[in-house]
């Protein structure tokens, strides 16, 4: 005889994650969960953001547009064979500022003179470290001082340098 059962949807977990992830600014790519659900992740936005509140893309990356502390929802979408999540875990993710390296300038050869003050030549940059649509114009970049690392006559001696930024989005950056 042919019998006729039903096989109905598998609940899922909320997802769970390592607590207290900690990205830097300009990354898109959200925590994967420690334990797996069978359908994809769905995220929402969270309340308790210290930070701007980030963009969730359409290919469901979340894009962060300040430092700080963002708050973001997860749970396990629907399929065929589960149901969603019953319940979102609410996830806490700390933005640090990003790197912003300075590129275009060389240091000059100079004769001694009993000081460690350096001059520099060329045109600084910052427009390739830029990140999430910030510009020259929401980020500025600001006179240099720079210094040998010893006033006696050597060759190769590092320099340092201390470029200083301004700006809606210089807080972003160090």
């Amino acid at each position: 005889p042919t019998l006729a059962a039903n096989i109905t949807p598998a609940s899922q977990a909320a997802p769970t994650f390592d607590p207290n992830p900690s990205i830097t600014y300009g990354t898109y790519v959200p925590p994967a969960p420690t334990n797996t659900g069978m359908a994809p992740l769905v995220w929402s936005l969270g309340t308790g953001s210290t930070a701007s509140t980030p963009a969730i893309t359409p290919s469901g990356m979340l894009s962060y547009t300040s430092i700080g502390t963002v708050v973001v929802q997860a749970c396990y979408g629907v399929t065929q064979d589960y149901l969603a999540s019953p319940v979102s875990s609410s996830l806490g993710i700390l933005v640090n500022p990003a790197s912003l390296p300075v590129t275009g300038v060389i240091a000059i050869n100079k004769i001694y003179d009993g000081t460690t003050s350096a001059a520099l030549a060329g045109t600084p940059s910052i427009a390739p470290g830029l990140v999430n649509n910030d510009t020259t114009s929401t980020v500025v970049l600001a006179h240099s001082v720079a210094s040998f690392a010893t006033a006696k006559v050597g060759t190769n001696i590092a320099v340092t340098t201390a470029f200083t930024i301004s700006g809606s989005a210089a807080g972003n950056y160090n």
